[in-house]
């Protein structure tokens, strides 16, 4: 969506996301899984609705499909 922003980074309270710098594009986020507790924290701040948080079941589930 061209915004750039690192709110989810600033809202995580585990500091379980980080921005990677990348060559004429905005910095791309990437969340540290073994960090991550997934609390959500991450999810209203995003101004752009970017964010969402799967819980490991759910991925387990679609794994095993």
């Amino acid at each position: 969506m061209g915004i750039v922003c690192q709110s989810c980074r600033d809202a995580c309270l585990t500091e379980a996301i980080i921005f990677t710098a990348t060559r004429g594009r905005p910095s791309q986020p990437h969340v540290k899984t073994d960090t991550c507790i997934g609390c959500g924290a991450c999810v209203s701040p995003c101004p752009a609705g970017a964010v969402t948080v799967i819980p490991d079941e759910a991925l387990e589930t679609s794994d095993a499909a």
